[in-house]
């Protein structure tokens, strides 16, 4: 039989899944968006974000103003987990084997289904799109997991992600995080903390970064970052 398992947004009720059990999705109808973006720039006036200044799709980058800091889209993520072997996994996503490393993120792209790995520790890894669902995920992540006798997690609900870019971006990385921002290379994936917040941090390019936080705490994660921004003596744009 499969069981359903839907990760708590309270971190005390989180349990650590046996390697043995298929934990599969719930329907999330509820899900409601935890964040309204912004941009910081030296010339925005005050307003709500439009269309236009909204994040790109995973694993794509634009030319942005000195800093943004936005929502990201709104990604479908799947922790995948008691991984031993990854060459299935990579097989279940059209990607080499040799592309799944520790510490790295990688985006597989094929018939109009968008998706990065991003490793979350030894035999974890998170797959997030915004262009299929969960429930598409462990589809094709099922031989996968199967062969591992692993697990999937639907964390959808349980995680809000913001976009961190611009050449401003490192700089105030640095005075948040007690990791060498610098050292960092595009494609890294790591988790560190933020001001007190436990973050995971993908490195999209040079100046481009997502912090994916609890959804609980998204928004004093977001209203730190607006705060330590002001350090930069730049306008925010902010909401009404």
């Amino acid at each position: 039989m499969i069981r359903t398992k839907r990760e708590p947004d309270n971190e005390s009720q989180a349990q650590k899944p046996e390697h043995d059990e298929k934990v599969f999705p719930v329907n999330r109808s509820a899900r409601t968006s935890a964040l309204e973006g912004c941009i910081v720039s030296g010339r925005l006036a005050a307003g709500r974000l439009d269309d236009s200044q909204v994040a790109p799709p995973l694993g794509e980058t634009d030319t942005p103003p000195s800093l943004i800091i936005a929502p990201a889209p709104l990604a479908e993520t799947v922790q995948i987990g008691g991984i031993q072997d990854t060459k299935p996994l990579a097989e279940a996503f059209s990607l080499p084997a040799e592309d799944l490393e520790p510490g790295r993120w990688v985006l597989a792209e094929a018939s109009g289904e968008r998706i990065i790995l991003a490793w979350a520790g030894p035999g974890q890894w998170l797959a997030m799109s915004d262009t299929i669902s969960a429930a598409r995920i462990i589809e094709r992540a099922s031989k996968a997991i199967e062969a591992s006798k692993g697990t999937a997690i639907d964390l959808s609900c349980a995680r809000t992600s913001i976009r961190l870019a611009g050449a401003a971006a490192p700089e105030l990385l640095a005075g948040l995080c007690p990791i060498d921002i610098e050292a960092l290379a595009s494609g890294d994936s790591l988790f560190t903390s933020a001001q007190g917040f436990d973050i995971h941090l993908l490195v999209m390019a040079r100046r481009e970064f997502r912090l994916a936080v609890r959804r609980s705490l998204a928004q004093a994660m977001w209203e730190t970052l607006l705060r330590c921004s002001r350090a930069f003596e730049v306008e925010v744009g902010a909401l009404p």
